[in-house]
């Protein structure tokens, strides 16, 4: 009977023992191993890069008259995982993308974290759509600043000077085509600053915590 009560308690234990040898590895993995990889998870979720872009430069003429220039827009930009009232909000945005409430509705359905709905909001719009978005207290669109490139002379010189696009259709990227755009691609493009923002968990950006920032470099005329 001893026999047997020895053998249930060194059964026990043997258990006991490796259940805590379990947690003592899981602690070491989570703390020790993997402890960079959470650290990195934790700060994607809570600071991010944000681009500063840089203006691209003027064309003009021997004389210096202007030929192309880029004319400051509002680029705007839905992250629906921010967004807190979906019906309220395409309600109220639509209007201002040239969008119907339905078709802003559906595209904070996908969930995406960044898609385009414009690229070309003027400044007067931008600052009416911050002030209603702030007055309903409406979460899940950033208004970026961006610039639309303008041709004073129309399509006069157009075969001369170019045009803007995409080189590859399934890339974002808009880079200089034909012309002296394509040709002068790399002095007129300049490069991108950024800045390294943190979010509190609705996803503002905390201001006092704004970290390093690089200021872009505008391209050449």
């Amino acid at each position: 009977m001893k026999l047997k009560t020895r053998h249930r308690v060194a059964i026990v234990c043997v258990g006991v023992c490796v259940l805590f040898s379990i947690f003592s590895w899981r602690l070491v993995d989570l703390q020790v191993v993997r402890h960079k990889e959470f650290v990195r998870e934790a700060a994607e979720k809570h600071s991010k890069k944000e681009p500063i872009l840089a203006r691209r430069g003027m064309i003009t003429d021997r004389h210096g008259e202007i030929l192309a220039a880029s004319v400051p827009v509002r680029k705007v930009v839905l992250d629906a995982t921010q967004v807190n009232a979906p019906e309220r909000l395409a309600e109220a945005a639509a209007p201002f993308l040239g969008m119907e409430p339905s078709a802003m509705l559906a595209e904070i359905a996908t969930g995406t974290q960044y898609k385009v709905l414009s690229r070309s909001l003027g400044e007067e719009q931008a600052i009416e759509l911050r002030r209603v978005l702030t007055t309903q207290r409406l979460r899940g669109l950033r208004l970026l600043e961006d610039s639309q490139r303008v041709y004073p002379n129309g399509r006069l010189l157009c075969h001369v000077l170019g045009y803007l696009g995409p080189r590859d259709p399934s890339k974002p990227e808009i880079e200089g085509l034909e012309g002296v755009e394509g040709a002068c691609e790399a002095q007129l493009r300049g490069r991108d600053g950024f800045r390294l923002i943190e979010k509190d968990r609705t996803g503002r950006e905390i201001v006092l915590y704004r970290g390093a920032e690089e200021g872009p470099r505008h391209g050449n005329t």
